[in-house]
């Protein structure tokens, strides 16, 4: 398993797709261990982090509730216990629940076992604590709430109004009582493992103070963070060696501190060791300014990760789309060349996961993602997507979805993608677009509401015909039409361009896309594809 490399890699393991995805018979201390000894196969894991709460606890505490407090295994689904759970949710919590509450019958605590079995491999490992999850705060007496979000409607961040938005939901960090619960459970975390690093998990949620009472906000969050960092250090004194301290914050440094979030401030008082910098959840973004975090970390002995998520979409709302191994190493490569430290992996799973039901996804990001060394060579995608986390009151960070409108002086539209090392000879490269008929306005009847949710409607491809006539180029160089694609799971991609050799350079590569017929047509997906399998 030991990475060497200079670049590491961080794998997130959640609080509870083991226990889903595990049979009875393989909660044992050796199917426990196993979790642990699929990552010492060859690949670049340096660091495991395993979650060990959403708003309870996956581990007994005296601090928080645990998910399996009130479920009893013999009883049906009608039990008390799923009284706020929705039917079609009832046995997937019951398998995970129940896995649970057997492993702590059987005497096994999966989080100590994976710590030791990582130092035994030569990895480290990590505890990972959630600091404000909201899942399922759309149903108050949902299973998945511990007692002060439950008992304390007046701690939410939002009370002023109605629900509008799971982010309403968050705790209040401004309340003492709130920041109070969640010091005495990271101080019974910090005391009850022997851990290599503690990560505090910001990106579940990052929504911790009221609009606009983020400012003050941040003295309270850095207090907090002080706090756990001496707990951390007398950890590692009882133990006679380190206990890292991580972050896991925002994308971008501005919005992070106008969350309250001031990792910078962290990073130069030496409260932590590592930041891993991350879109939430709807999608990953390649285009994270590392080159703006690792100025502003100079002089510090931070080190600084990228965090990849599993889901790729190209614009808010819209059709849900994965990785595939190509879109993670073109991610990979542009952020490690960017001056990314290490590479960060979240809601990669190994089982039991619709998004790589054969696992190829996981094996290749393990395998290849860490390094660019390992990189080279590799057929990869550049996607262009956007920033999913934002301040409230700043401006949306999307290009998509684009009208391209008849072709004037100027290109009717500019897109810049990093793609990172450009092409070794031999590559080909592509620009690939999801182009549609736009007749009508650009946001007409083109949303509709699913399960509550504002989700964009694909229309049809533009015609071949249409697209050959557009003028596409790639820091000025003409791409001539190459062919029309059918969109899949994994690419909203409907025409190719080919790009001439040596358009490409490292870094930065602008594309022009001009529409010089009457039609208006409509980008919905950008990317740059090199060496890609199928061209």
């Amino acid at each position: 398993m030991v990475n060497h490399n200079p670049v590491r890699l961080f794998l997130n393991e959640d609080c509870n797709h083991f226990a889903y995805s595990r049979s009875e018979e393989e909660l044992t201390p050796a199917g426990v261990d196993a979790l642990v000894d699929e990552y010492a196969d060859g690949t670049q894991v340096t660091d495991l982090l395993f979650n060990v709460n959403g708003l309870r606890s996956s581990v007994p505490s005296a601090v928080k509730q645990v998910f399996w407090e009130g479920f009893d295994p013999d009883a049906g689904d009608d039990q008390p216990y799923f009284a706020g759970v929705p039917d079609y949710e009832r046995p997937i919590i019951r398998k995970w629940v129940g896995s649970m509450l057997l492993m702590e019958q059987r005497s096994i605590d999966p989080y100590a076992r994976w710590l030791a079995r990582s130092r035994q491999l030569g990895a480290h490992g990590w505890i990972s604590v959630r600091m404000n999850d909201i899942h399922c705060v759309d149903a108050p007496r949902h299973i998945m709430h511990d007692r002060i979000w439950a008992e304390h409607p007046e701690y939410w961040r939002e009370t002023a109004r109605e629900f509008e938005s799971p982010i309403d939901r968050a705790l209040d960090y401004g309340h003492e009582a709130v920041r109070a619960h969640m010091l005495a459970y990271l101080r019974e975390m910090i005391e009850r493992y022997e851990m290599d690093g503690v990560e505090l998990d910001f990106m579940r949620q990052p929504f911790n103070f009221r609009a606009g009472c983020e400012v003050e906000g941040a003295a309270l969050m850095t207090e907090l963070v002080r706090q756990v960092r001496a707990a951390t250090q007398a950890r590692a004194a009882a133990l006679g060696r380190p206990v890292r301290l991580a972050a896991r914050v925002p994308s971008r440094p501005d919005t992070s501190r106008r969350l309250g979030l001031d990792a910078v401030a962290w990073a130069r008082e030496g409260l932590v060791d590592d930041l891993f910098i991350c879109a939430i959840f709807d999608t990953t973004e390649p285009d994270m300014p590392v080159e703006l975090w690792q100025g502003l970390l100079h002089g510090t002995e931070v080190t600084l990760a990228a965090g990849l998520e599993v889901r790729l979409l190209p614009f808010p709302k819209a059709t849900a789309r994965h990785q595939t191994p190509e879109t993670v190493f073109g991610a990979a490569a542009s952020l490690l060349d960017r001056g990314a430290d290490g590479i960060y992996l979240f809601n990669f799973m190994d089982r039991s996961t619709f998004c790589d039901p054969d696992g190829e996804l996981l094996r290749s990001a393990t395998h290849c993602a860490g390094s660019l060394e390992t990189l080279a060579g590799k057929p990869r995608r550049h996607v262009l997507t956007f920033t999913d986390c934002l301040a409230p009151g700043e401006p949306r960070r999307n290009m998509l979805p684009q009208p391209l409108q008849r072709y004037g002086y100027r290109p009717s539209i500019e897109f810049r993608l990093p793609t990172g090392p450009p092409p070794r000879p031999g590559q080909t490269a592509e620009v690939r677009l999801g182009l549609e008929a736009a007749d009508q306005p650009p946001l007409f009847g083109r949303f509709v509401i699913e399960m509550g949710r504002v989700m964009h409607v694909e229309m049809e491809p533009i015609s071949e015909a249409l697209a050959s006539q557009l003028v596409v180029r790639v820091n000025g160089h003409l791409c001539a039409f190459a062919r029309s694609l059918t969109p899949d799971a994994e690419t909203g991609a409907t025409h190719a361009f080919t790009i001439p050799a040596g358009a490409l350079h490292r870094g930065d590569n602008v594309i022009e896309i001009g529409n010089p017929t009457e039609s208006t047509v409509q980008a919905v997906w950008v990317e740059i594809a090199i060496g890609s399998a199928d061209l």
